[in-house]
């Protein structure tokens, strides 16, 4: 979910932040959020969470999906090579093209817009190289793989 809080600042939560709540969620409604990160440039995004457990001072990470996990993420950019997915803050996880679609997929970009949430099966994980709290995870999103 993506929530305006000026006319150019924005911030970012993610789906689980918000699981069981979406039915009190509605247009122009007032809500309490925790913010978790801000952004690095002037016009990034903040990362907020609407989770109880956040708001009440809860601010430890979730721990990474395993392996053969099936998991719920926002992609982040998609491009003629694959699509790059964001599991929570410290999970970020990328799908090869071929492991977008089980068909022939035109156009990418199209197909897997920014902030659209899919789900895959984790294939492979390891930490990210930028920080030593951070992972990224190989992920297949084919319809096939997650039978």
């Amino acid at each position: 979910f993506f929530f305006r809080l000026q006319k150019w600042l924005i911030a970012f939560i993610y789906f689980r932040s918000v699981a069981g709540r979406q039915k009190s969620l509605a247009d122009r409604a007032f809500v309490s959020c925790r913010i978790l990160s801000t952004p690095s440039s002037e016009k990034g995004p903040f990362e907020g969470s609407l989770r109880y457990s956040r708001i009440e001072g809860d601010l430890d990470d979730d721990d990474p999906p395993d392996v053969g996990d099936t998991v719920q993420a926002f992609v982040i950019d998609t491009n003629s090579k694959g699509g790059f997915v964001r599991l929570s803050r410290r999970v970020q996880g990328r799908a090869m093209l071929k492991e977008l679609c089980d068909g022939f997929l035109p156009d990418p970009a199209a197909a897997f817009p920014m902030g659209r949430l899919v789900v895959g099966k984790v294939k492979q994980i390891k930490p990210a190289s930028s920080s030593e709290n951070s992972f990224v995870v190989d992920v297949d999103m084919r319809e096939s793989s997650l039978l």
